[in-house]
């Protein structure tokens, strides 16, 4: 059932969420947002990066938001076990995913004259799914989380707020399309585009969404935790035209 909250607040979505959590018999714990719920639904920045649902093989506290605001992919210690955690931790200790996000908004913080950690901590960036679990496929009932998730970004994403929508999974981008159509937004597939990133048959993904006169580009990456883009130098000429795209779609 596709839900359609009444009032969009961090309760009402956290209760939605432990709900169908306990609905679906889910055992290790939730995340949604990995900064404020407040970037989630009133962003600064009009740029998104969706990812698909949080990993983990142990129960994790279930959380609406991150704990101090503060963006988890650059803040949180992610490989270092145990209650010795510096926060935020040295580059050593951060996980391949947060290197390569770390060093793609660094790149987008050129575009909006700002401090990468600026753009991380008032923007979007979130899961699809917020149910945790080791890998997508070892989700149970995933058709059900699917059609749970859709409806709750439904109701808490307003698509006015961006300009570019970056998802790091094909599940990602195909359902964010499914909510940019549901509101009404035409994809433009003559300004569309498909091309390789240099790592192996690899490809990126670029579609544009209007409504009138707004549009936005919706981008889909490779995972960044096992497609390392931002590494490789055979991947520069990509990265440097997803970037270009970015910023002359931004303004």
């Amino acid at each position: 059932m596709v839900i359609q909250l009444k009032t969009i607040d961090k309760q009402a979505v956290s209760d939605e969420i432990n709900k169908k959590s306990d609905e679906l018999e889910y055992e290790l714990g939730s995340a949604l947002s990995y900064n404020s719920f407040n970037a989630l639904i009133s962003p600064k920045y009009p740029i998104a990066f969706i990812g698909l649902n949080p990993g983990g093989d142990k129960y994790d506290k279930p959380s609406i938001e991150s704990e101090n605001g503060k963006c988890a992919y650059y803040y949180e210690n992610w490989t270092v076990k145990g209650e010795n955690k510096k926060t935020p931790p040295d580059e050593k200790e951060l996980a391949p995913l947060q290197h390569q996000i770390i060093k793609l908004y660094k790149r987008l913080a050129d575009i909006f004259g700002c401090d990468y950690t600026e753009l991380m901590d008032k923007s979007i960036m979130a899961n699809l799914v917020p149910f945790r679990s080791p890998s997508w496929n070892a989700l149970p009932k995933r058709e059900d989380a699917l059609e749970f998730s859709r409806g709750l970004w439904a109701s808490i994403f307003e698509p006015s707020s961006v300009k570019v929508i970056i998802c790091m999974s094909g599940i990602s981008f195909q359902a964010i399309g499914d909510i940019l159509r549901a509101a009404s937004y035409e994809h433009r597939p003559e300004e569309s585009s498909v091309g390789g990133t240099g790592w192996g048959k690899t490809k990126y993904h670029i579609k544009k969404y209007s409504l009138s006169e707004k549009s936005i580009l919706l981008i889909r990456l490779p995972h960044l935790s096992r497609y390392k883009l931002l590494n490789s130098d055979g991947c520069n000429m990509a990265v440097e035209k997803i970037i270009q795209i970015i910023k002359e779609h931004i303004g």
